[in-house]
C-alpha cells in the first residue's frame, strides 16, 4: 500500500511537473510611426499578454502626437519620450513620395535613406537611455519591418531570439528568407521557400 502510495504521489508530481509551463518574456518593440501601427503593435502584446506571457510593449516616441497613445488594454507599456524630431519634420515629405506612382526603385531607394538616416541616428545617440531593456533579459523581441532603424536596435538590446511582424503585403513574400519564423498565413497556402523568391 506504502509503494502504491509513493508512486501515486511521484506520478502526481512528474504530472505537475509537465502543467507546469514558464512563460517567456516578449519584447514588442514598436516606434510610435502611425496609430494604425501601434495599434497593430497593441493588438499583438495584448493577444502575448493574455497567453499568460510577461509582455511589455515599447514604444520610442518618433512622433510626437502619438506620446500619450499606446491601443493596450492588457500588456504593459513602456515609453521612450524625447527620442527624435526628425520624423515629425520629414513627415510631410513622405506623403508625397508614397503617391508618386512613377518613382523608381533607385530614388525610392535614396528618399528612404534620407528619410531615416537622422531618425536613426537620434536614436542610435540615446542607446543609452534602454538599458533597462537589456537588464529585463527578455526571451524574444518582437518588431516591425518599416522602420530600417529596428533590427540594430532590438538586435543592440541582446535579445537572443527575435521575429519579424510584418505589416505590409509584399513582406508575406519575403518574410520567410528575413526571419525563421513564418506565420500560417492565406488561408493555409504554403509559402514559397526563400531560393524561390527572387
Amino acid at each position: 500500500m506504502r509503494r502504491a502510495t509513493g508512486v501515486f504521489y511521484c506520478l502526481a508530481l512528474l504530472l505537475h511537473g509537465f502543467l507546469i509551463v514558464d512563460a517567456a518574456k516578449i519584447l514588442v518593440y514598436c516606434p510610435s510611426i502611425s496609430k494604425s501601427h501601434v495599434l497593430l503593435c497593441a493588438k499583438y502584446a495584448d493577444l502575448l499578454h493574455n497567453a499568460a506571457h510577461d509582455t511589455v510593449l515599447f514604444i520610442p516616441s518618433y512622433s510626437t502626437p502619438l506620446d500619450n497613445f499606446d491601443g493596450a488594454k492588457h500588456a504593459k507599456v513602456w515609453r521612450l519620450q524625447n527620442v527624435t524630431d526628425a520624423y515629425d519634420r520629414k513627415f510631410d515629405s513622405l506623403a508625397s513620395v508614397m503617391e508618386d506612382s512613377h518613382i523608381g526603385f533607385i530614388d525610392r531607394l535614396r528618399y528612404d535613406v534620407d528619410f531615416w538616416m537622422e531618425t536613426c541616428e537620434d536614436y542610435v545617440k540615446q542607446i543609452h537611455r534602454m538599458q533597462h531593456l537589456v537588464d529585463y533579459n527578455f526571451d524574444l523581441a518582437i518588431f516591425n519591418d518599416i522602420d530600417p532603424c529596428n533590427p540594430a536596435i532590438v538586435r543592440s538590446l541582446n535579445i537572443s531570439k527575435t521575429v519579424l511582424l510584418s505589416s505590409e503585403a509584399i513582406m508575406d513574400k519575403i518574410a520567410p528568407a528575413a526571419t525563421p519564423v513564418v506565420c500560417a498565413q492565406h488561408g493555409g497556402k504554403s509559402e514559397p521557400r526563400p531560393d524561390e523568391l527572387f
